[in-house]
């Protein structure tokens, strides 16, 4: 009651408007009935490749695995008036657009509704505030007849990436899910194979020009699937992709984090192996939607519990640690904080924490960061092809997704909990982790090394 009364008060002071979008709203259902689905026919709701990569695992279906229950959802948009926009099934919520406060009464008294929460307010001007990819400086486009990774060369080889590649991984058979702001012009990208695009879908938008919108997602792509021998070669160029839209890059509210968990679990149905994310969350527009840093790694954001939750259904998942060292905020950015996920800083060239790599902790929490990569004038495309260096973790997390996936491909009989644990252990500060750089700067071909003795001894 008193959450209600709260969100009451707040939204005395949004002006009734006209019959159109001007709330979001987060609704946590109290149950879910199976309804048509059963969980001993999962291939209605769930891919065979989602199931198999489970089986592998040993990990069992559940009820979180079940879709929202229908007619919960129509409830709720015949007692609102509004649009359910994204469910999640992993926490069983369902996000409605309705058009006044109104509506919000009406959500509550629904008898199988537990909480509502507001997750997005129309703003009245959209802010002109781009979502920076770093500084980006572009090069001359070489071609290195002697290096076949060109200007992605020191990004792959810090981590001796070049000799798992050598050794024949280099993401065959693997699928990866870039969940990020946009995809401009990365069907048209000549470094990217068009032919290894899955698929793309748009949870912002559903019905936007796909390849139309920030090009964010784009760069962060070509780091892992440029294909442009002697120009740029990308650590997992031999994997196949989902391209994901979760980000509105125009403004910055908690609904985000709903469109995130959607994609994340889009991800899981139709059966990747790897997530890997550039986005994260601090501030938002209206700051009292969020939760302060001090809650980091403890009272769980949405996003952060749906990080988790993707983790246990068997998805390797790396989230970027964000570039919020310099800014009020200082700290990684949420879903970092998320346990058995890897959130990945930045560093240099020489190999020192990036000036904007936000700080982690290394207490009863866990350790976050957990590892690092190249983040500061890093190897990628613009959205045209054309090789570029720029910053961020958006960077380093890709670099290291695509190694991990190899990894992953060379040591199959592992879960992807253990191969996480085999890339902490084999990073250079795995004794002495630290809040900038957490374990370190793995090794990934040490990895497989280490993990293939301890396979073949147990043979």
């Amino acid at each position: 009651m008193r959450q209600l009364v709260f969100l009451l008060c707040f939204l005395c002071c949004i002006p009734l408007m006209q019959a159109e979008e001007t709330l979001k709203f987060r609704v946590y259902l109290k149950d879910k009935p199976t309804g048509e689905y059963r969980l001993d026919n999962p291939r209605v709701f769930l891919s065979p490749k989602s199931i198999a990569r489970r089986e592998r695992q040993k990990i069992s279906i559940n009820i979180s695995d079940i879709p929202v229950y229908r007619p919960y959802i129509a409830q709720i948009e015949q007692a609102s008036g509004g649009k359910c926009v994204t469910t999640s099934r992993w926490q069983n919520t369902a996000v409605v657009s309705v058009a006044d406060s109104s509506a919000l009464a009406k959500i509550t008294a629904l008898p199988f509704v537990d909480s509502v929460k507001l997750v997005w307010v129309k703003p009245e001007v959209i802010p002109v505030k781009p979502k920076s990819s770093g500084k980006i400086r572009k090069e001359k486009q070489q071609k290195d007849r002697k290096n076949r990774y060109g200007a992605g060369l020191q990004q792959i080889a810090l981590h001796n990436g070049e000799k798992l590649h050598k050794a024949g991984f280099k993401g065959k058979g693997m699928t990866i899910a870039v969940i990020d702001a946009g995809f401009k012009y990365a069907d048209v990208n000549y470094t990217i194979d068009p032919s290894r695009i899955a698929g793309t879908h748009d949870f912002v938008e559903p019905q936007s020009d796909f390849f139309l919108t920030h090009e964010h997602g784009t760069m962060v792509l070509a780091t892992i699937a440029a294909r442009n021998k002697g120009v740029l070669t990308g650590t997992a160029p031999e994997a196949t992709f989902w391209l994901l839209r979760s980000e509105d890059a125009d403004t910055e509210f908690p609904v985000e984090e709903d469109y995130w968990t959607a994609a994340a679990e889009f991800a899981d149905s139709v059966g990747v192996d790897v997530i890997t994310s550039s986005l994260g969350y601090s501030l938002y527009d209206i700051r009292s939607l969020g939760k302060p840093q001090s809650t980091l790694g403890r009272d769980k954001s949405f996003i952060t519990r749906t990080a988790e939750t993707g983790a246990q259904k068997g998805m390797l998942i790396l989230c970027s640690a964000g570039n919020e060292y310099t800014s009020e905020w200082h700290a990684i950015t949420i879903p970092g904080d998320a346990k058995n996920i890897l959130t990945v800083g930045a560093i240099d060239s020489q190999l020192q924490p990036s000036t904007f790599s936000g700080a982690g902790y290394t207490d009863e929490r866990g350790v976050k960061p957990d590892i690092v990569a190249l983040g500061t004038a890093a190897a990628t495309t613009d959205p045209a092809g054309n090789v570029t260096r720029a910053n961020g973790t958006s960077f380093a997390t890709p670099i290291m997704a695509g190694l991990a996936t190899c990894l992953w491909q060379a040591l199959p009989q592992l879960s992807a909990q253990e191969i996480i644990q085999l890339i902490r252990d084999n990073s250079s500060l795995r004794l002495a982790p630290d809040t900038l750089q957490g374990y370190g700067i793995p090794d990934i071909y040490n990895a497989y090394l280490t993990a293939k003795r301890q396979l073949e001894t147990q043979k």
